[in-house]
């Protein structure tokens, strides 16, 4: 139900409260199929870069590309990584991507438990839901 006029700090309170409770018992409802006991890793979509202990997970759609190709490729050109496996295809960009993408992913869960030990500057970016 819509909500007229101003809500009081106490009303938004209670909803949330109800909203909590109801993500609780869901997840109580459906423990078996939401926990894991080893986190997969799926393709290339969370990267690692060494040199300054950032770890980035891409979220598809929601603008991992423009940080990829606009900061992290720069800045893997400038220090001289050679991540690049094909600089005459006519599809550069996109083929340089996904050979970044390649270079830096974590190979495998013992990798990755590595990195989290350094306790690396991890990010993500989202979108607005209504943009």
């Amino acid at each position: 139900l819509p909500i007229k006029g101003p809500v009081s700090a106490e009303t938004w309170s209670q909803e949330q409260a109800k909203r909590k409770e109801r993500i609780n018992k869901v997840c109580q409802e459906h423990a078996s199929k939401l926990y894991f006991d080893n986190v997969p890793i799926h393709n290339y979509h969370i990267i690692f870069f060494p040199k300054y202990n950032v770890l980035h997970c891409e979220i598809l759609k929601a603008g991992s590309s423009t940080w990829t190709v606009g900061t992290f490729m720069k800045l893997a050109d400038k220090l001289g990584i050679p991540y690049r496996q094909n600089k005459t295809d006519r599809r550069y960009r996109e083929a340089g991507r996904v050979d970044f993408q390649k270079y830096f992913q974590i190979k495998n869960m013992e990798t990755f438990n590595r990195i989290l030990e350094g306790d690396p500057v991890s990010f993500t970016n989202v979108r607005h839901p209504f943009e």
